[in-house]
């Protein structure tokens, strides 16, 4: 059995419960839309709106590096929410084993897009889907 330290520690600062369940109502609500005849469980990504979603690559993380605000970050599927920069996600991604496979998903509070790094892989980089308007206006 793997103890803590095997771990990636997570970025940012994690969320009180009250604000984090309202969050992570507005995010389900914007983001886990298609659900119909699917099973409670299946990951939020494979609920996005097809025709406002659509499959990213390495780039995508690449077109949030200019990101200078305050981002979150729902992890462990969507069931943990943190405060970070896109500067904490983009080292925290670098920095995980690959056992590591939980979905992120990173998006600002505004919740008009979303990035989900998936826990499938493609090759050896995680597959990522964007959704809504992505990527955000500068």
């Amino acid at each position: 059995m793997a103890d803590d330290d095997d771990w990636t520690p997570r970025p940012g600062e994690a969320l009180p419960a009250e604000e984090s369940a309202a969050l992570q109502e507005r995010f389900e609500g914007r983001f886990r839309v298609n659900t119909a005849g699917r099973h409670p469980k299946v990951p939020t990504w494979s609920t996005f709106d097809p025709a406002d979603s659509r499959r990213a690559g390495p780039e995508a993380l690449e077109a949030l590096a200019a990101e200078r605000g305050v981002l979150l970050l729902f992890a462990g599927s969507g069931r943990e929410l943190r405060r970070t920069t896109m500067g904490e996600v983009r080292r925290y991604v670098a920095a995980l084993e690959p056992w590591e496979d939980d979905d992120l998903y990173v998006l600002d509070d505004t919740m008009t897009w979303c990035l989900a790094l998936t826990h499938a892989q493609m090759g050896n980089e995680r597959l990522i889907i964007v959704a809504g308007a992505f990527p955000p206006p500068r």
